[in-house]
């Protein structure tokens, strides 16, 4: 996906007030192949996200069923080391444009993507509350500068037990 992938073609949709990116797949710039890893994913995200104005910023990707990326949308925009993020606000959108799966993202503008105690937190309330709801976290890439750190590459998504293994299977 990385190599066919320079820019998001996209076009913006209004549900409910919530401003949801749509991705056009198919075109010379996007694949219809399927996020499978945490390399990929990454690469996806890098596309769309803003990383270079010294704050945080949350997002959110809507994948299919295969884990093809069919949208994302921008949740919060915090400090140069915070930023505020809610259930409501993650699930809201995902479950307006019937996604059954989602992957998280922000970035650290301090340069280093290891996870903080409130990242970790974080994550655990956003898995658990997919499950309850049947919306599926894949995975949490916290991205800085030309590093990223995966919470299921890192082993750090236990609380994921029937995913861990199988996280990126492109099958269910």
């Amino acid at each position: 996906m990385s190599s066919k992938m320079t820019s998001i073609l996209k076009s913006e949709k209004n549900i409910c007030g919530i401003r949801i990116s749509a991705v056009k797949t198919g075109s010379a710039l996007v694949s219809n192949d399927p996020i499978s890893n945490h390399i990929v994913a990454n690469d996806f995200a890098r596309s769309f996200m803003i990383l270079d104005d010294g704050r945080e910023h949350f997002y959110v990707a809507f994948l299919s069923v295969r884990n093809i990326p069919i949208g994302f949308c921008e949740v919060s925009v915090g400090t140069v080391n915070s930023t505020l993020v809610h259930s409501r606000e993650v699930f809201r959108p995902a479950i307006l444009i019937n996604s059954t799966k989602i992957m998280l993202f922000h970035n650290h503008p301090s340069g280093n993507p290891d996870p903080s105690y409130d990242d970790d937190e974080m994550t655990r309330i956003l898995a658990t509350s997919g499950a309850q709801i049947g919306i599926h976290v894949l995975d949490h890439i916290i991205i800085a500068e030309d590093k990223f750190y995966s919470y299921v590459h890192e082993g750090m998504m236990p609380f994921c037990v029937a995913f861990s293994k199988e996280i990126y299977n492109c099958n269910s």
